[in-house]
């Protein structure tokens, strides 16, 4: 018998740095650092293992789900990986298969919705050292020339940069040709570079430093595979959008979590924000006001102007460095906003973020996100923020999410999953989610699709390896939070029907 209460409470207790599956782009970079006295020899010859066995039959390296960014750019960092490391013929064999996806799908990049963290800086940097290493590739790191040059005036000043900056989690765009004492300013007292295997990967190729190297060594042991994730750690992050999840399905947040607890993360909300790590130290928008959401809803007064720190002139932002605001940000700090009455100018605010989030909705049905390849995730998120809403917001929230509910009602694959390519467990538990809550709190619907949804859901739990939704520097998976999302949907689903899915217990 599945029991769900327990089921989160066991999720919770075995939260620690943040889960993340290993990805191809930062294994690569691990699998170039050289011995220190054989340039052409692995330090780490689990990375390069780890690639060999996780190429696709197309050639090409990256997420389960083809989003073409993300397959060029794991597809080039492995490729400089062989080139620099692999020996053997079936080395070779590799190489000459990723070439030809490259040849056939490099241009396809802008075909995707949203380009990856910091893509503007690597890609063409990836380039450069595939054309120095002999690789035969299209001439095609223009692509993004006039994006590099436009985030390179964003970012102030040079090296060193400091641990605050963004910048820092993608320092491998500066190439080979960098000043490493001036570089080696930039790292944390954890031994990384911006909480990055690949950038701390990086560093190591350049200069032997025995913080990199422990701090990789914590970072590849996270997991037994030889990967590495793509984030580590990333504790603050993991354990606020799990717990987001649980408050969604109405689970008691004091009884998952002691107060101890919420006193840490109290702790880590700083005067500038919060940051998705203690060892990260840039704050996010983002991660500060489902922060700010959560602190609320078990009692805790906070400083509304924390989230002024990213108020923008038309929207709210992430970071205070970007180039592309993001829906989902938007969509988060309105949410907490609910939970603020004394934020400054509150009615302005929220009014702000409504008007850019219809300016952003995609025929009136969807949004896109620059942290999430799916819409139902940004959209479910922007359906659940939009319920409850204050009372002189109420109608034209009512009208901005018709929409989506609709879309979401009619886009159910046959077999009652939802998803953007494929039906997945992580887009099926929001869509349920964002219905429930619509159902219960807005206007009914035939609970059908709800029934088809959850079953698909319950048959497909136990699933523990998930597609590669999440945007970083390439596509990545957060276990746990995909986990609770999953967790929350059945829950939802058990606490408004009595006639239970499968053999679920009901909490």
């Amino acid at each position: 018998m599945l029991n769900l209460k327990q089921e989160a409470l066991d999720l919770i207790a075995d939260l620690k740095y943040g889960t993340i599956q290993p990805t191809a782009y930062d294994t690569a970079w691990m699998a170039s650092v050289p011995l220190e006295d054989s340039p052409h020899r692995p330090r780490y010859p689990q990375a390069l293992e780890w690639l060999t066995r996780h190429q696709h039959p197309d050639g090409s390296w990256g997420g389960e789900i083809e989003y073409f960014s993300d397959r060029v750019i794991c597809t080039l960092a492995a490729l400089l990986a062989f080139a620099r490391m692999g020996k053997r013929q079936e080395d070779r064999e590799r190489m000459e298969a990723g070439i030809k996806y490259l040849w056939k799908n490099l241009r396809r990049v802008k075909e995707d919705p949203s380009e990856l963290v910091g893509a503007e800086l690597i890609l063409p940097s990836l380039f450069c050292k595939a054309g120095e290493l002999g690789i035969n590739l299209p001439n095609d790191a223009y692509l993004f020339e006039d994006e590099r040059e436009e985030k390179l005036r964003l970012i102030p000043g040079g090296l060193p940069y400091p641990r605050t900056h963004t910048v820092v989690h993608s320092l491998e765009f500066l190439g080979d040709s960098v000043d490493v004492g001036l570089l080696k300013k930039s790292q944390s007292p954890n031994g990384s570079f911006g909480n990055s295997p690949a950038a701390t990967a990086y560093f190591l190729s350049l200069a032997d430093d025995p913080l990199a190297t422990d701090y990789l060594r914590r970072a590849q042991s996270s997991e037994s595979s030889g990967g590495v994730p793509t984030l580590y750690p990333w504790e603050n992050f993991e354990h606020l959008w799990v717990l987001y999840n649980f408050h969604k399905a109405g689970l008691s947040l004091a009884e998952i979590m002691d107060d101890i607890g919420w006193q840490g993360l109290l702790y880590q909300m700083g005067e500038g924000g919060m940051t998705m790590s203690r060892t990260f130290y840039a704050p996010d928008g983002d991660i500060t006001a489902v922060a700010i959401r959560l602190l609320s809803a078990v009692g805790y007064q906070l400083d509304p102007k924390v989230l002024t720190n990213f108020e923008m002139d038309e929207h709210f932002a992430a970071f205070v460095i970007e180039r592309h605001a993001s829906n989902s940000v938007n969509i988060h700090v309105l949410d907490a906003l609910k939970s603020l009455p004394h934020y400054p100018n509150r009615h302005q605010a929220m009014g702000k973020i409504l008007d850019f989030l219809e300016a952003n909705q995609v025929d009136k049905m969807y949004w896109f996100d620059k942290w999430h390849i799916s819409p139902y995730y940004t959209t479910t998120q922007a359906i659940m923020a939009a319920i409850g809403l204050p009372e002189e917001w109420a109608k034209r929230a009512k009208t901005m999410i018709k929409g989506p509910v609709d879309w979401l009602l009619n886009t159910q694959n046959p077999d009652g999953s939802w998803g953007y390519k494929v039906g997945t467990v992580e887009e099926t538990s929001y869509a349920i989610q964002a219905l429930l809550l619509y159902r219960s709190r807005v206007s009914s619907f035939s609970p059908e699709v709800l029934r088809r949804g959850a079953n698909w859901l319950y048959e497909n739990y136990s699933q523990m390896e998930y597609p590669e939704l999440w945007i970083g520097k390439c596509l990545y998976a957060p276990v746990n939070i995909i986990r609770s999302a999953a967790i929350s949907a059945l829950a939802l689903y058990n606490a408004n029907f009595a006639r239970r899915v499968g053999d679920i217990r009901m909490i």
